[in-house]
């Protein structure tokens, strides 16, 4: 299944929240993912370019009391689209963040693909040519 698993068992609380109050000893971890993982998410979600003015909406949106340390860490550049500083944002929020976590508290193996297909396998997905995506 796509969800957290642990010994064939769905671990249903938050997954952080487990790895820092574990009374038993955790399993090794083995994590593999994409250097532009986020990619063909955030191109899927926002179809239109992030504009300067929008990207603070959003990053307030999702951050919530975070957002000021978000806006100073990936601070918006001049361009005309943002979704790359997007995707950068969340690869690194949403799995470098919980891996490294993990890997505070047991033994962790990861791997990283990083080189984009060199052929055009993506048909109408125009935002993964010459990028590293998951398989949509």
């Amino acid at each position: 299944p796509w969800v957290p698993v642990i010994d064939n068992t769905i671990v249903k609380d938050h997954l952080m929240e487990i790895v820092k109050n574990t009374s038993f000893p955790l399993k090794p971890l083995v994590n593999g993912t994409l250097t532009e993982e986020a990619i063909f998410y955030v191109y899927e979600a926002w179809v239109k370019p992030i504009t300067l003015s929008f990207y603070p909406e959003i990053i307030l949106f999702t951050f919530r009391a975070n957002a000021f340390k978000m806006m100073e860490r990936y601070p918006p550049i001049e361009v005309d689209d943002l979704r790359p500083l997007k995707c950068q944002m969340a690869i690194q929020w949403v799995l470098a963040c919980l891996t490294r976590i993990y890997a505070r508290q047991a033994a962790s193996y990861s791997h990283v693909f990083g080189f984009p297909l060199d052929f055009d396998g993506w048909e109408n997905e125009t935002s993964c040519d010459h990028h590293v995506c998951p398989a949509g």
